[in-house]
């Protein structure tokens, strides 16, 4: 997560720099939704998270566990 320029004419951007698959897309746009989520709310006061980018680079998926 970093912040956008101050002249960024969006309040949120994802980057999906994941290379040679080792995340599927359906994982990735989860995890885009869940980030939107939980910058709707913010962390303190329930103030939305505004002008931020945030970065997926690298990961591994796993079998859920019940």
């Amino acid at each position: 997560m970093e912040p956008l320029p101050a002249d960024s004419e969006t309040e949120f951007e994802f980057r999906d720099c994941v290379a040679g698959g080792r995340i599927s897309r359906s994982y990735i746009a989860a995890v885009r939704e869940g980030v939107i989520e939980a910058l709707s709310c913010g962390l303190l006061g329930n103030y939305p998270v505004v002008g931020v980018r945030v970065v997926i680079l690298d990961g591994m998926e796993h079998e859920k566990v019940t």
